[in-house]
């Protein structure tokens, strides 16, 4: 009777950290935006990608409250993208903010990028990869 407790205790514990192990975080750089930071997950390949979460933080690690059309954690199709945008900045003097990406397949799969909306050099964006 232990062997076979200690048989399963050692099954599901193999099978949590395989699960653990299959999720992989991308996140951007840093940058700063007066106006708006739009977050964009494209999924590259020819089979749905499965993410977890998509959120913008602030440089303390804190979430910046969002808008989307997309429900995660759920599925991005192939050729696909979605988009995660935080919008009037405007009113408190524009933020900074990075994009993480929390995703239960592999990373190489998603290509992300972070818009950054009115960052002081006119009306130009940057656009900072994820890794």
């Amino acid at each position: 009777m232990q062997r076979l407790t200690l048989a399963v205790i050692s099954l599901v514990a193999t099978l949590l950290m395989a699960t653990i192990g299959q999720a992989k975080t991308l996140t951007t750089g840093i940058g700063f935006a007066y106006n708006a930071i739009d977050c964009r997950v494209l999924n590259a390949t020819a089979k749905p990608i499965e993410v977890n979460s998509v959120a913008i933080l602030d440089p303390d690690g804190n979430a910046l409250p969002t808008s989307t059309l997309c429900t995660f954690p759920g599925s991005i199709f192939p050729g696909l993208s979605c988009s995660v945008k935080v919008s009037d900045l405007t009113e408190h003097g524009g933020g900074y903010g990075r994009c993480v990406i929390d995703t239960k397949g592999n990373a190489k799969s998603i290509r992300a990028t972070l818009l950054l909306f009115g960052t002081g050099l006119g009306d130009q964006e940057t656009i900072l990869e994820a890794r």
